[in-house]
């Protein structure tokens, strides 16, 4: 069996799922099956990783956006003579595309093309803002929900959150299948050195991540514990804007915003802070929040998505009511006081995330999934050849 892994993002672009990727790849190929990646040129000089850092082979088209008028006719005859050569030497039994955007137009003529099952997973971001961007980004999510012979959800809040936007049920194809980590990654015990103890969040700098609400529960915090700094990692849109919001909020000596970080620098920031905050305003699944579990440290965050269904109120992390900033604060000086509180929620996060989101774990669900499809294809030719 060949899958082929869609995706618009990948390795080594930073982010939750572009992390992600590479090791459900390196788990599936583990059990034997090959794995090629498909992704989008996103700049020119991504082009010299042919492998990803697990040895999975990748492969490039330059897409521009379907409904982009000004790109000239021979470019897109261009881009669809590219897909079809692609798709042809491929040959995958089975496509995979990761999450959705403006690429599964592009990524579903595979599927029609070559007449393969196609199954597809919804993260957050295509189902919480795509639809919402333009009229053609909430098609593209229909039309890619619509033509999916299986769905594969982080969340069970997420894929309802889908159902209501498409207006399809997909009660009879959907599977929820949280993601995973790579636990080896946190056997490194480095930690990030601030100068100060430090509160911690990890993300992309958009207002669905809430960072604007953190630094206003921040400031109230710094009334209280004046040694405490708050490191924000990440890169995106909003930094300028929270950059004038801490400087407005007389913050902006105690707040480091240090942009985008890898992956053992985001291992090293966990290890050396005293608590991880996520102050979402929504959130697919949370990626980040089962990383910080991993590298056995307590997570106070709103209670909101995706992050519900990892964190179990006051067992394995605090949750705080949604978007409100004195909960968030009370909760986070309830921590910074009692180390034994601490170390109880860090403990029990970590010992939650070992037993049920290992990327082993993750890849197995993904596996049953694509060997179900394979099944119910050959029963359907076999069908067919008693007919």
């Amino acid at each position: 069996m060949k899958i082929l892994i869609a995706t618009p993002s990948y390795w080594p672009r930073i982010g939750g799922i572009e992390r992600i990727g590479p090791l459900l790849a390196k788990e599936i190929r583990s059990s034997g099956i090959d794995v090629e990646i498909l992704t989008h040129l996103h700049t020119k000089d991504i082009k010299k990783y042919t492998h990803d850092e697990y040895g999975t082979e990748i492969k490039y088209i330059d897409f521009k956006h379907p409904a982009d008028r000004s790109v000239p006719k021979f470019r897109r005859i261009k881009i669809y003579l590219s897909l079809f050569v692609f798709a042809f030497r491929s040959k995958p039994d089975i496509l995979y595309i990761r999450w959705v955007d403006w690429t599964s137009w592009y990524f579903l003529i595979i599927k029609k093309i070559l007449q393969i099952p196609a199954v597809v997973s919804i993260h957050g971001s295509d189902v919480n803002k795509l639809p919402f961007v333009s009229d053609f980004g909430k098609q593209f999510l229909i039309d890619t929900l619509k033509s999916a012979d299986r769905i594969i959800s982080t969340s069970n809040i997420l894929i309802k959150k889908a159902e209501e936007i498409s207006n399809l049920d997909l009660s009879k194809k959907y599977y929820i299948i949280p993601n995973g980590i790579d636990l080896k990654r946190f056997d490194n015990k480095v930690k990030y050195i601030s100068g100060k103890p430090y509160i911690l969040a990890i993300g992309r700098l958009v207002y669905a991540k809430g960072f604007d609400l953190l630094l206003e529960a921040f400031k109230k915090l710094c009334e209280n514990v004046p040694e405490i700094e708050l490191i924000i990692a990440g890169g995106g849109e909003e930094k300028n804007n929270l950059i004038d919001k801490a400087k407005i909020l007389g913050i902006s000596d105690r707040v480091k915003l240090i942009g985008p970080v890898d992956e053992s620098t985001v291992v090293s920031l966990l290890n050396g802070c005293r608590l991880f905050v996520c102050s979402s305003r929504s959130e697919g699944f949370g990626n980040v929040i089962l990383e910080a579990m991993a590298a056995g440290k307590p997570i106070v965050s709103f209670g909101v998505g995706g992050v519900v269904e990892i964190i179990q109120d006051d067992i394995n992390g605090i949750l705080c009511e949604p978007g409100n900033i004195c909960d968030l604060v009370k909760n986070i000086l309830n921590l910074l006081k009692s180390e034994e509180e601490c170390n109880r929620l860090a403990m029990n996060g970590y010992l939650y995330v070992k037993e049920n989101y290992s990327c082993e774990v993750m890849a197995k669900r993904y596996i049953k999934v694509f060997n179900s499809l394979i099944e119910t294809k050959k029963s359907l030719k076999d069908g067919e050849k008693a007919v």
